[in-house]
């Protein structure tokens, strides 16, 4: 992960951590890989695009990932003033499966942030929610009731 350029164009570039010739079974594993890389290096990463192979030409099953601070938010339906976390970042990972269908490949598109990283991660939304075992406790603890 390498820091590009001065205070006013902050770009951090995290192409070789997402990098890999790993092979995956499913796309919910290329998500949990992509997102575990993405804890690793205080990226939090999202699905921007899903796509599934269903006889409409030009359609493939593919996975798009992306940064949680990629898009804009579409200010002309609002008339309240939010501070918005999202500053259209390229970052961008696609996953499809290979030719013979068995298992999915990951390619980086583009590998760099147009924003700084955070110096602590913990707090960070995604990271903040239960994972399925702690829901799964919690559950258990409620019924004991």
């Amino acid at each position: 992960m390498a820091q590009i350029g001065n205070t006013s164009q902050i770009l951090v570039d995290t192409t070789n951590a997402f990098t890999t010739d790993q092979k995956f079974a499913t796309p919910d594993a290329v998500l949990t890989w992509a997102r575990d890389v993405g804890d690793a290096n205080k990226v939090s990463i999202i699905i921007t695009r899903s796509d599934k192979k269903n006889g409409i030409r030009g359609r493939n099953d593919k996975l798009v990932l992306g940064c949680d601070k990629g898009g804009k938010y579409d200010s002309s339906e609002s008339f309240t003033t939010t501070a918005s976390k999202k500053c259209n970042c390229p970052f961008k990972i696609r996953t499809a499966p290979s030719t013979d269908g068995s298992v999915w490949k990951v390619q980086v598109i583009h590998g760099v942030h147009n924003h700084g990283l955070p110096d602590q991660y913990h707090g960070y939304p995604r990271k903040a929610r239960l994972t399925a075992d702690e829901n799964k406790r919690v559950q258990d603890l409620q019924s004991v009731k």
